[in-house]
């Protein structure tokens, strides 16, 4: 007897093959997600998915969509049978959708150069009201039925993934928000090279709640979770400088102005694919996040200098 595992759309089945009779005689059925440890999915297998690997990051089809999933599951959030979570099982689902959508980001990329494209058409807005990024990009994608019947396949439900996602904070609510989101997948869609540029708060909109019939504002930290769909650019860093002055030195008979006692934030960039109906054209919208120099920060013995006047009491401060 010769014991061989094998995934098929996700579930476990470990099953005894006789060479002999060459009957399949299954040991034990759908154990829940993943697949055992050191056995890879769907490869070297006689699996119905087996040779399937080639697209499981951007084949639209339901086994290739499960089989990332899976592996997102299992690489990305080193989740087990015994550990795992709806936000897991939600950025696994974002992952596997995003392996897609930057397949086909890479060649918009490419078939821009290689057309010429001369123009780029650059968006700047301090709101962008984009919505749910999950179901936006699987319609654009044209792969819902696919995504459905990859969950079904699995145990899950597309609805039940779906609404985990929160609201992209990167705005009030206004108008101007949503005019701004409109023109991006409208550009997108018209396969019209862009980027937009806006910038990537940490509380851009707030959380409603009502107390005693009157509406109630709390803070929405959307990014908690982190956020699946951006791809964070390190290499992308823009000093930006607040406050300070302007000092005048006068050199060879000429004014020259130098900006000095400034404090200096930097300026991140985090990627997020815009991705236009049929998913012909993926655009950009480009984020930026404020970090604190390095080079400002304040030193162990600043603080303990600074730390006794903060509490001391006014009367002392003064002499």
């Amino acid at each position: 007897m010769q014991k061989q595992t094998y995934q098929r759309a996700g579930l476990l089945s470990i099953c005894m093959f006789n060479k002999e009779e060459k009957k399949v005689e299954p040991v034990a059925q759908k154990t829940p997600i993943l697949y055992s440890e050191g056995v890879l999915f769907a490869r070297n297998t006689r699996s119905s998915y087996a040779g399937s690997t080639k697209k499981t990051k951007y084949g639209h089809r339901a086994k290739d969509i499960a089989q990332d999933f899976a592996e997102h599951l299992k690489y990305s959030q080193d989740a087990d049978i015994y550990h795992t979570t709806k936000e897991g099982r939600y950025t696994a689902l974002a992952l596997s959708v995003r392996d897609r959508i930057i397949h086909q980001w890479n060649q918009s990329r490419k078939t821009q150069r290689a057309n010429g494209a001369k123009k780029r058409v650059y968006y700047l807005s301090l709101e962008f009201l984009m919505g749910r990024a999950m179901t936006n990009n699987i319609i654009n994608l044209g792969i819902e039925d696919e995504v459905m019947k990859a969950l079904s396949s699995l145990g899950y439900t597309y609805e039940e993934l779906s609404e985990v996602e929160p609201d992209a904070g990167l705005g009030n609510g206004g108008g101007l928000g949503r005019l701004a989101a409109c023109f991006l997948d409208s550009l997108a869609t018209l396969e019209i090279p862009a980027y937009g540029y806006g910038i990537r708060y940490n509380y851009g909109i707030f959380r409603q709640q009502i107390k005693n019939g009157w509406q109630a504002e709390q803070p929405d930290n959307w990014l908690r979770d982190g956020n699946p769909w951006e791809i964070h650019r390190p290499d992308v860093v823009y000093p930006v400088q607040f406050g300070g002055e302007v000092q005048v030195i006068r050199e060879h008979g000429r004014d020259r102005f130098k900006w000095s006692g400034s404090e200096v934030v930097n300026g991140i960039a985090y990627d997020t694919p815009i991705i236009g109906y049929g998913c012909k054209t993926v655009n950009t919208l480009r984020l930026w996040s404020a970090k604190k120099a390095r080079k400002n920060s304040i030193s162990m013995n600043s603080m303990m200098a600074i730390i006794p006047r903060l509490f001391a009491p006014k009367s002392v401060q003064k002499t």
